[in-house]
């Protein structure tokens, strides 16, 4: 049955073979000869214009390889120089240059430079200005003074806006003063002068000791401060080598402090006085004291 079929199939194959060629012959029949030459030659035409076209894309391909060879080369040869260029050596040789000339150069020069400049600037402004009508020029000056005008509006909103949004409330325990405080700079002309060493005459001995005190010294100025602070070797040598004795009766206690201090407050204002220095010692605290 198979083989039926198969015969069947080669025999309708070999008839559509025949009239395929039948119809070809038919058709180069009818057709006039100069039809096919013209598709041939069309065909020609269109294959030779392909290869043209790939022929060129190859060679520009080729050619733009070589171009950007060389651009790549010219830059890299660019930042070798800009590595190896000595700009700090540069710097210095202009900047020595600059000097040479600023300091060598005759002022008149510089001036008449300065002066050429400015009047050069002056005279383009001029032809500017001339070229504006009396029309123009009152636009001009009109839209200035609105531009002026308006930033300034910008600027007190932007303030009136930055001030609501930031709103800063002083402390509760902050007072405000409508007059200057005594103590206002108490810092500032206040030191502090460790290890003096005050003779003391001991009556029972009949000889004289010494008690070493470490103090703060408040000064009515601050330049009779900043004199007691630089030189302050001279201070203690003051009170170890020049200071009168005080004769110890009394306890170191409260009153016998109070004693103590305005010693050294008396001592502190000759010592001023004996340098000329304007100034005086108003107040003494003892910090420590100590007999030695």
């Amino acid at each position: 049955m198979l083989d039926k079929f198969e015969k069947l199939e080669n025999l309708i194959n070999k008839i559509l073979s025949a009239i395929g060629s039948w119809l070809k012959k038919l058709w180069y029949l009818i057709v006039p000869s100069i039809i096919f030459e013209k598709w041939r030659a069309l065909r020609l035409s269109i294959y030779n214009k392909v290869e043209l076209f790939k022929e060129k894309a190859r060679s520009n391909k080729q050619k733009s390889a070589s171009v950007g060879a060389k651009y790549i080369g010219q830059l890299n040869a660019f930042l070798d120089r800009c590595k190896n260029y000595p700009a700090k050596e540069k710097s210095i040789e202009n900047a020595l240059k600059l000097k040479d000339f600023l300091v060598k150069t005759p002022l008149k020069n510089h001036a008449d430079v300065i002066s050429k400049f400015i009047a050069k600037q002056v005279e383009r402004v001029a032809v500017v200005l001339k070229k504006f009508t009396s029309t123009q020029a009152l636009i001009a000056e009109a839209a200035l003074v609105m531009i002026m005008l308006g930033t300034y509006g910008v600027y007190v909103s932007s303030e009136k806006i930055y001030k609501k949004e930031y709103a800063q409330r002083a402390p509760a325990s902050e007072e405000e003063y409508l007059y200057r405080p005594d103590y206002l700079k108490y810092e500032k002309r206040t030191l502090k002068v460790f290890n003096v060493k005050v003779p003391i005459f001991v009556e029972d001995l009949k000889s004289v000791s010494s008690v070493t005190v470490d103090f703060t010294v408040r000064t009515d100025t601050r330049f009779a401060k900043t004199y007691l602070q630089e030189y302050e070797y001279k201070l203690i040598d003051h009170f170890f080598m020049t200071t009168q004795p005080v004769v110890s009766s009394f306890p170191l206690e409260h009153e016998g402090k109070e004693i103590l201090k305005h010693k050294i407050k008396e001592e502190l204002n000759f010592f001023l006085d004996k340098n000329k220095v304007e100034g005086d010692v108003v107040d003494v605290e003892i910090i420590f004291i100590v007999g030695s």
